[in-house]
This record gives C-alpha cells, sequence and structure tokens, in this order.
C-alpha cells in the first residue's frame, strides 16, 4: 500500500540549461508516496535531467518499480549488456583487465533506433572511478531549434530522419570490449526531426550523430550538415550539465529531449559499475508533419 511520506522535497538546479538536484526524498520515497512520484514528475518536466545523491541501497527490483512510476520497464532490444531482473536492470560493468565494457562516449538519445524510443532512462552509479572521472555530459535538445538558422530549423521542422543501430552493432561486434555480441541488426526506422513532447507539450530536435544514419528530402550532403550544424548548437558548454559522479548517484534523463555522451577514455583502468533501467516511451510525432 502506498502512502502519504512527510518529507519536504527540494528541487536545487545543476545548471542553467538542464538538470536539477531532488533534495530530501528518493527513489524509495517516490514508490511508496504518490504525492511524491507526482512531484518528481513535475521536476522532470522542467528539468529533463534529475539527480539523487546516496541511493546505493536502493535493490534492482526498486530501481525497476521506481522507473515503472514513468512508463513500462523494457529490456534493450538488442540484449547488448548483461542484465539482472529478467533483462529490465542493465549492468554497465567495466573492470579492466578482466572486464573491458563497450564504449558510450558518443552523443546520442537512448535507444533512438525503436520505433517507441525510451521515454526515460535512471542509471544508478554502484561503483565509480572517482570524482572528475567517467563524467557524463547532458545537452538540452529543447532549445536547439530557436537557436538554429531559419532555413535549417524550417527544414528540420518538415522532414524525418532515419535511425538505425548500425554503429552500435560494429560496436559489440567489431571492437576489444566483453559485453554480448549482437545477433540481428533490426530495420532502420524514421522519426519526425523535430518532435512534439508527449507531456509538455513543447517541440525539441530529435536526431542525433551516432543513431541518425541521413535525413530525408535532402543529400547526403546535406543531411550530414545538417546533423553536424545541429551537434554545434546542442553540445555548446552554455547548452549543456556535466555530472562528476559518486557511488550512489542516480541520474534520470528525458530521452525525448536530451542528448547524453559518456566520458570514457580517464579511467580505462579503473572499475566503473553502473546500473541502467528504460521506460517505455509512444512513437515520436510532430504536428508540422503530415502522414
Amino acid at each position: 500500500t502506498r502512502c502519504r511520506v512527510h518529507t519536504v522535497m527540494q528541487v536545487v538546479r545543476l545548471a542553467r540549461a538542464l538538470g536539477a538536484e531532488v533534495r530530501g526524498v528518493g527513489l524509495r520515497e517516490a514508490i511508496r508516496d504518490e504525492f511524491t512520484a507526482a512531484s518528481i514528475g513535475a521536476a522532470f518536466a522542467e528539468h529533463h535531467v534529475l539527480l539523487f545523491r546516496n541511493q546505493n541501497e536502493v535493490t534492482p527490483t526498486e530501481h525497476v518499480e521506481f522507473t515503472e512510476l514513468f512508463g513500462p520497464v523494457e529490456p534493450h532490444p538488442l540484449s547488448t549488456r548483461p542484465s539482472l531482473v529478467d533483462g529490465k536492470v542493465i549492468l554497465l560493468e567495466h573492470r579492466p583487465p578482466a572486464k573491458v565494457a563497450a564504449r558510450n562516449d558518443f552523443w546520442h538519445s537512448d535507444i533512438s533506433f525503436s520505433a517507441a524510443p525510451p521515454a526515460a532512462t535512471v542509471l544508478i552509479g554502484r561503483e565509480t572511478p572517482g570524482p572528475g572521472l567517467g563524467n557524463t555530459l547532458f545537452a538540452n535538445m529543447n532549445t536547439v531549434l530557436p537557436a538554429l538558422d531559419a532555413a535549417d530549423a524550417d527544414v528540420l521542422a518538415n522532414v524525418r530522419g532515419w535511425h538505425s543501430a548500425e554503429k552500435l552493432f560494429h560496436r559489440n561486434n567489431d571492437s576489444a570490449n566483453d559485453d554480448p555480441a549482437v545477433a540481428m541488426l533490426p530495420d532502420a526506422v524514421a522519426h519526425p526531426a523535430v518532435r512534439t513532447h508527449d507531456v509538455t507539450g513543447t517541440p525539441s530536435v530529435f536526431i542525433n550523430p551516432y543513431f541518425t544514419t541521413h535525413i530525408d528530402g535532402v543529400s547526403a550532403e546535406e543531411s550530414a550538415g545538417l546533423i553536424a550544424r545541429v551537434t554545434e548548437v546542442a553540445t555548446h558548454p552554455d547548452n549543456t550539465y556535466i555530472h562528476e559522479w559518486h557511488d550512489g548517484d542516480v541520474l534520470m534523463w528525458d530521452n525525448r529531449c536530451t542528448w547524453h555522451y559518456a566520458v570514457r577514455g580517464d579511467f580505462e583502468d579503473q572499475v566503473r559499475v553502473m546500473h541502467r533501467t528504460t521506460a517505455g516511451g509512444v512513437r515520436p510525432f510532430f504536428a508540422g508533419i503530415k502522414e
């Protein structure tokens, strides 16, 4: 039975562009109390990335239960990592030299190559290499469209981008890492290059330089140029938040309106163990594109 938790929740902004720390409550309080869960949901809609400190006692099952507040918890469609809780908690485990994890040092939105990409990701730092090592960077994609020149913005608002897992397929299958090989490459999918957030109604650019292979209606050269210009605007320091991990940190982020990038090169010889869940989302849509 879920009950009311009489705890004051504080939300403290982490960066001007996006991100906030939630204090006074954690994942367990949200699972037990509907008011706390709703308050966290409102903060998530406003800040796009939320941080909870000192959450290492949260079990993998509780991790799943918290994530379920934001959507059905889904295993990774390609089974690219080991997992717990029936595939719902993905293990990102780097224990050199015995265990070398696949890399994530590229700007992307999680699993955007799916027909209905995840709405949210919840990542727990179980063992982290130390302050300043293995940071994760986030970019706010809500601000990108108005920051582009008018011609680029007009193109993006009226086209689809094609998303493919091909690079992920080759990352796991061809690179030096100990994560599972991907058995089959799924078909590419097309999403609006600008999508409407299904909770807030805010439009955001929904292409990324890792999974987006090309954009409909323009040449390959112009497609690459558009993606490059979007990346330049999106990853400007003023539009990002950099998170320095500590053991027990939980970050949750909104895949509908953010990109992220996991810094890798500074902790190659150290242990880093993370647990990740994703909450299912809707098929991306945008009113500017006619079906």
